[in-house]
C-alpha cells in the first residue's frame, strides 16, 4: 500500500511480498525447465541459488528487526522523558499540566494544546500579598475559602475526591449531579446553576465566585476574559479532556488540590492511582 499499488485483491502485506513473488516465479521457471530437460546439475544450481536468497533475506530481516528494536527503544526513551520533564515545573505524565512547589504555594504551569495561548502561570497561595505578578499571564490565586465554577462534572468529581466540596460554587447541568451531599448542597442554593448557553456574570459576583475552571469552551470565555477581570473573577483553562494519556488527565487532580489548598491530599490520591494502574498492568 506505501507504493501507491491500490487494487482490490492486493493488500498491504500482499504489496509488501510482490518483489519477493517475482523471484520466485523466476527460480521456479528455472526449475520447471530444468525437470523438463532432466538436469540434475541445473536442479542443484536453482536449490543452492533459492538458498543463498532466502538467507540473504533471513539476514536482511533480522537486521531491519534489529534496527527497528533500536528505534523504538530509543523513541520510546525520549517520549517518556518528554512527559516527565519541563521547562517550567514538573510532571509524570500529564502533557499540558506541570506544576512546582514554592514556600509561598504551589504554581501551576497550564499550556495551550492548540498552542494559540501563552502558558500560563497561577500561582496557588494563602499569602496573595506576599507575591506580585511578573506579567499578564500570571495569577495569583487565594486559595483560602475559594468559591470555584465549572462546567465539567470531572471537575466536580475531584473536587469531591479531595473532599473539597465546600469549594464547588457554580455547576453547570446541576439536575444530573451524583454525589448526595453535593446534590444536598445546590438543592440548599449552596451550589449555583450556570446552564449552558451563557456565562452568568452578575450571578456569579451575587455568589462570591473567585475562580472560573474552563474545559472544551476555552475559545469562548478567552473573548470574556477582560470581563472576567473586571469583575475580579479569575479564568483558568483546564485541559484534561486533551489529555492522551489516562495517568495524565488523572493527573489534573493536582491541578484541583491546588486550587482547593490540598495539594498534599492531591499528591496522595495520585500516587495512589498510580500504584493501583501498575498493579492493573502487571
Amino acid at each position: 500500500a506505501e507504493d501507491g499499488i491500490r487494487d482490490y485483491k492486493v493488500t498491504g502485506v500482499q504489496t509488501c511480498a510482490l518483489p519477493i513473488w517475482t523471484l520466485s516465479s523466476q527460480l521456479r521457471s528455472q526449475m520447471e525447465a530444468g525437470f523438463r530437460r532432466r538436469d540434475i546439475n541445473h536442479l542443484k544450481n536453482i536449490f543452492e541459488m533459492y538458498n543463498r536468497v532466502i538467507f540473504r533475506m533471513k539476514r536482511n530481516n533480522i537486521k531491519l528487526l534489529f534496527i527497528g528494536l533500536i528505534l523504538i527503544f530509543f523513541g520510546c526513551g525520549d517520549r517518556g522523558k518528554n512527559q516527565q520533564t519541563h521547562s517550567l515545573g514538573e510532571s509524570k505524565y500529564s502533557a499540558w499540566l506541570s506544576y512546582q512547589r514554592t514556600e509561598l504555594g504551589v504554581k501551576l504551569y497550564i499550556k495551550d494544546p492548540d498552542h494559540k495561548m501563552p502558558t500560563q502561570v497561577v500561582w496557588c497561595t494563602s499569602t496573595p500579598q506576599k507575591i506580585k505578578a511578573t506579567n499578564s499571564n500570571t495569577i495569583v490565586l487565594n486559595v483560602d475559602n475559594l468559591k470555584v465554577a465549572t462546567n465539567a462534572a470531572t471537575h466536580v468529581g475531584m473536587m469531591v475526591t479531595l473532599n473539597a466540596r465546600d469549594c464547588i460554587g457554580a455547576v453547570s447541568l446541576g439536575k444530573y449531579l451524583y454525589d448526595p451531599k453535593v446534590k444536598d448542597r445546590f438543592a440548599d442554593g449552596l451550589i449555583m446553576e450556570i446552564g449552558s448557553s451563557s456565562i452568568p456574570f452578575e450571578q456569579l459576583i451575587k455568589n462570591k465566585i473567585k475562580l472560573w475552571v474552563s474545559a472544551g469552551m476555552e475559545p469562548l470565555d478567552q473573548a470574556k476574559k477582560e470581563r472576567f477581570n473586571a469583575l475580579g473573577i479569575h479564568w483558568i483553562p483546564n485541559y484534561d479532556w486533551r489529555e492522551e494519556h489516562p495517568l495524565g488527565k488523572a493527573e489534573w487532580l493536582l491541578f484541583f488540590g491546588a486550587i482547593t489548598n490540598r495539594f498534599d491530599k492531591a499528591e496522595r490520591q495520585f500516587k495512589a492511582i498510580c500504584k493501583q494502574i501498575g498493579r492493573a498492568h502487571v
